[in-house]
């Protein structure tokens, strides 16, 4: 099913989002569509009514349940549990949700491990794997007060192949480094708790 949504289109993958991060995304997604992307966005939650609003901003929708090969949605909204961490491959470039309020960005390296560009909010300070790819390349963040820049640096890295490539790789090899494993690990031993203070 996928597949036959993505074909040769330029794939953005969004992850994780949360209502500020879609409104983002729709106001960049009036000028980037025009540039021959798709967009596929896995939410945060997958509620009818969550579901509903992001289909309320996005024109040219589809739900995942209801795609089929004659679909020409131009978006895609992922209304199931389990697939992000997959859907990451097919994108040109990935955002991933949770920056634009207190509790902080989501899973930024599943996206960085297929050699991804990351996009996400300002709120980021208390992940250090954001921190690491914004310092090699690999991340991109943007201000509350400018979220014109999420589709003014989609449309650089569209137009730089070059720039693109070597951050994009960059994004992969801080993965590779093992740089982010020990954050991952504590994030699991906090998240099952067991760690005892």
């Amino acid at each position: 099913k996928i597949d036959g949504f993505v074909k040769q289109n330029k794939i953005i993958v969004a992850g994780s989002t949360w209502p500020s991060d879609e409104k983002v995304l729709s106001n960049a997604w009036l000028t980037i569509k025009n540039h021959g992307f798709r967009l596929i966005i896995a939410p945060h939650e997958i509620s009818e009514k969550k579901l509903a609003s992001i289909k309320d901003l996005f024109s040219n929708s589809v739900l995942f349940s209801e795609l089929n090969n004659e679909s020409k949605a131009e978006v895609l909204i992922i209304d199931n549990i389990g697939m992000l961490s997959r859907l990451y491959k097919y994108a040109f470039i990935t955002y991933v949700g949770g920056g634009l309020h207190s509790s902080g960005i989501h899973n930024i390296l599943e996206a960085a491990v297929y050699d991804k560009i990351v996009i996400f909010g300002p709120e980021h300070h208390r992940a250090a794997e954001a921190k690491g790819l914004l310092g090699c390349g690999g991340g991109f963040t943007f201000s509350k007060q400018n979220t014109e820049s999420v589709e003014d640096f989609i449309l650089k890295m569209l137009s730089n192949g070059e720039e693109y490539a070597i951050r994009s790789k960059a994004a992969g090899d801080f993965v590779r480094s093992g740089r982010g494993a020990t954050n991952i690990i504590m994030d699991y031993i906090q998240e099952k708790r067991l760690l005892t203070n």
